[in-house]
């Protein structure tokens, strides 16, 4: 028994420990995972420190020749493209510079020389954390971009170059026509400018043309760059994905499955307070176990735009589900059994009573008296209902399936369906009647198979029998009716006959008949009453007993 209650901790411990023990072969990079050569060490302190020198000296060659290369340089646009190139190989070699100086003393020079703690932002907080996501999406879009990009420059070379070729065409027009040596020399030396830039301009359309077919221009099938991206997603992202959903309902269902076999043990109906409490408890610390989970593999994974993507989701989430507080106030309640509506109690859903079985993460109503009688309700819908207490005699609906019903105007039906829904009869004849359950619920019927039923009928006798009436005339009646009926089917099922004087009419003396059966007769219902009347009409013409006709009487005025 200890063992068998042991056996899911056993489980969700094994199944971390693989994901713990997998986890390293999973993650790491194929080129890494290498083994390295036998004779390759790590580089030593002076090693770096020498690779990092000969890597500052050659950026400031560099620099010195992109200084001289821009003061010879008379076309704008190659000056500018030296000044962004000078501006990133200072940035490099400043960063050389620093990492230099970190590694020979040991300090972190940034901290140093960077000034008082910087203050907290929170928009640059936020940045810094959505970053990862946002280099993801560029990353991702870095192709189109790209080619959209080359295209744009493109088209500005292109639609620049016949405006180039115009200009050179008007400035060689005027140094045709120029007759001053020095103007002439001043237009031959404006027109070698633009004849560079035609130059500059024509290689950059070859370099922009090429770029663009080499990226737009496919070498290998459409089909097999849709496999590659695929299987490079598969194996990246999707690995991670993948696993974490995996973390994520592993750990849910093992949790389940031990929460399951918690109230397993449980046999009190309802649960008492504390109960309740830990299933709560229980229940959100499921959830919070199993979002953990996710999230601290894709953390192991170093996976951040997975991450900050599951990150903004569940604050998205939570920010969604603030202006439901008091909705989740109120579903705590009835889990923790302390609302108005309570287990084991009696309530009225759609105009049908319901006994509430059980309240849990979702609300179960049950009646028993009805197919299909079980609705699994969400908690919200169940927010404001009302329960009591009931009795164990109140029942549960006016009737069962197979029984006979004494509906208005004396018309009998049998019931063949009930549920939550409708109600079926079957009326004489073989015809069906449907009401909706509730309609049917607020109908006026009589259930003649419950417990029984009677049929009465009156009797009524000419005033001349008035001496014989409260003794003889009853006695002798509920003889001849009872030998009568002995004689035929309906005897076997007579349960008890009664013949009593009732009242004196204005124009004749009655008699009440009484004559009760039991619940297997109720079928026969219309036809008992039927028969029973033309018996009691039999015995007044057998032994000569007058019923007398209605009297009208007239007043002179």
């Amino acid at each position: 028994m200890r063992f068998s209650i042991l056996r899911p901790f056993l489980f969700l411990f094994s199944f971390s420990a693989l994901v713990w023990l997998f986890l390293p072969l999973v993650s790491a990079d194929p080129v890494q995972s290498l083994p390295l050569p036998p004779s390759s060490h790590p580089p030593s302190a002076l090693e770096t420190l020498k690779d990092l020198q000969h890597s500052i000296q050659a950026l400031e060659n560099s620099i010195l020749e992109m200084e001289t290369a821009y003061v010879k340089t008379p076309i704008e646009e190659r000056r500018q493209a030296i000044r962004a190139e000078l501006r990133r190989q200072l940035s490099l070699r400043d960063a050389y510079q620093r990492e230099f100086e970190s590694i020979a003393t040991g300090m972190e020079i940034e901290g140093t020389d960077g000034g008082p703690i910087r203050a907290f932002r929170l928009e640059e907080e936020i940045m810094e954390v959505l970053r990862p996501l946002i280099e993801g999406l560029k990353q991702m879009t870095s192709r189109p971009r790209e080619l959209e990009r080359l295209r744009k420059d493109l088209a500005f070379y292109e639609n620049t170059l016949p405006g180039i070729r115009q200009a050179i065409a008007r400035v060689s027009a005027f140094k045709e026509a120029a007759k001053d040596p020095l103007l002439k020399q001043h237009l031959s030396e404006t027109l070698l400018s633009w004849h560079e830039k035609e130059k500059e301009t024509l290689r950059q359309i070859r370099r922009l043309s090429f770029q663009l077919d080499q990226k737009t221009d496919p070498k290998e099938p459409m089909l097999t760059s849709l496999q590659k991206g695929f299987m490079t997603f598969i194996k990246t992202r999707g690995r991670n994905l993948f696993l974490a959903f995996s973390a994520f309902v592993g750990t849910f269902l093992c949790l389940r499955l031990l929460y399951w076999r918690w109230t397993q043990n449980q046999k009190k109906s309802p649960p008492p307070l504390h109960h309740r409490l830990l299933q709560l408890v229980f229940h959100s610390t499921t959830a919070l176990a199993s979002i953990s989970a996710a999230l601290l593999l894709l953390y192991a994974f170093g996976d951040w735009m997975l991450l900050s993507i599951a990150l903004l989701l569940l604050i998205a989430l939570v920010w969604s589900a603030r202006n439901g507080m008091s909705q989740f106030w109120e579903q705590g309640k009835l889990i923790l059994n302390m609302g108005t509506l309570r287990e084991g109690e009696r309530v009225i859903y759609q105009g049908l009573p319901w006994k509430v079985e059980r309240l849990a993460l979702y609300g179960v109503l049950v009646n028993p008296e009805l197919e299909g009688g079980i609705l699994r309700m969400p908690l919200k819908h169940l927010i404001g209902m009302q329960s009591r207490p009931f009795m164990p005699e109140e029942p549960w609906f006016p009737s069962r399936k197979h029984d006979i019903l004494l509906l208005e105007g004396d018309q009998i039906a049998r019931v063949i369906l009930q549920t939550p829904e409708q109600v079926v009869a079957e009326l004489e004849g073989g015809a069906q009647q449907t009401w909706p359950a509730g309609v049917f619920l607020g109908l006026s019927l009589c259930n003649l198979s419950r417990t029984g039923f009677g049929i009465r009928i009156v009797l009524h006798l000419h005033r001349r029998l008035q001496q014989d009436i409260t003794e003889n005339i009853p006695r002798t009646l509920k003889a001849f009716m009872e030998k009568k009926l002995a004689s035929h089917t309906a005897g076997k099922t007579l349960l008890d006959l009664e013949v009593s004087f009732m009242e004196t009419a204005p124009s004749s003396l009655d008699l009440r008949i009484f004559a009760a059966f039991p619940p297997d007769a109720a079928a026969q219902y219309l036809w008992l009453q039927r028969h029973l009347r033309k018996v009691a009409l039999e015995a007044c013409t057998h032994l000569g007993w007058e019923i007398p006709l209605p009297q009208l009487t007239l007043h002179s005025g």
